[in-house]
């Protein structure tokens, strides 16, 4: 298996900027990612709105 990945990053290029890619410095490659699906799970996080609770002393 390590063999396998050794192989694998071996044949692994970067890009030197001339290309698409992150490393162009062009926008372009943003434009075909897919945005993930949305989260429709109920949401149960609780926000305290402290300057609704009443003062104490």
């Amino acid at each position: 298996m390590s063999d396998n990945l050794a192989e694998k990053l071996r044949a692994t290029t970067l890009s030197d900027g001339s290309g698409s890619g992150p490393g162009s410095g062009s926008e372009d490659w943003k434009k075909s990612l897919k945005l993930p699906a949305r989260d429709t799970r109920q949401q149960t996080e609780v926000t305290c709105h402290c300057s609704f609770m009443p003062r104490t002393g």
